[in-house]
């Protein structure tokens, strides 16, 4: 069962949507947490469109050459012997949103005919550094009930580009149960008043 978790209200400037490859996400922190801890890596270009973050060649996380983050894929990959509990996605770092908003963007969605579809979606899918409702400097994806060893999974989260100060993460966000894999759209509260192009 998946679950989502919203972060905390924020303030900050106007973030803009704009589709984003792979390659415009570099300097993101991605996070891979192991059975015997944390390993850090810092999302990086591999070819003119494409980017992800790679360890030794063992698991990766990875959006392919030729796709924007709104119709594309997020791939990850595990080909080792290491069983990864949670993957972060933290964009703080570099000027970029998660845009959850139905329609222009979208909830992370696991990618039903590619790869392992959701025989490894994660138990949990959580949102953080809330930058309004819809928007999100990071995401969490989460096993606890399982493991990923030796597989693959595909989904979809759109980016946009986010130019503002950078809100302050919530120590305790909630986490709200979601009955079906698809996650639909909850209701979400916060403070401030933001702007948004739409995608041409």
């Amino acid at each position: 069962m998946l679950a989502l978790a919203i972060g905390s209200p924020a303030i900050g400037n106007e973030p803009a949507e704009e589709f984003m490859t792979g390659a415009d996400l570099a300097g993101a922190k991605v996070t891979f947490t192991t059975l015997a801890g944390h390993i850090e890596e810092i999302w990086v270009v591999l070819e003119p469109l494409a980017g992800g973050a790679l360890v030794e060649g063992n698991f990766s996380l990875s959006i392919a050459q030729g796709f924007d983050t709104f119709n594309g894929v997020w791939n990850f990959t595990n080909v080792s012997s290491t069983e990864i509990t949670k993957v972060d996605i933290d964009f703080t770092n570099i000027n970029a949103v998660f845009d959850t908003r139905d329609g222009v963007g979208r909830y992370f969605d696991v990618s039903e005919g590619n790869g392992g579809g959701n025989k490894l979606a994660p138990d949990r899918v959580t949102y953080f550094g809330e930058v309004t409702s819809d928007l999100f400097k990071g995401v969490s994806l989460e096993w606890t009930t399982g493991d990923t060893l030796n597989g693959f999974m595909s989904w979809r989260a759109d980016t946009d580009p986010f130019f503002g100060s950078i809100p302050d993460p919530d120590p305790d966000p909630v986490t709200t149960p979601e009955p079906t894999a698809t996650l639909g759209v909850l209701a979400l509260f916060s403070l401030g008043t933001w702007g948004v192009k739409k995608k041409q």
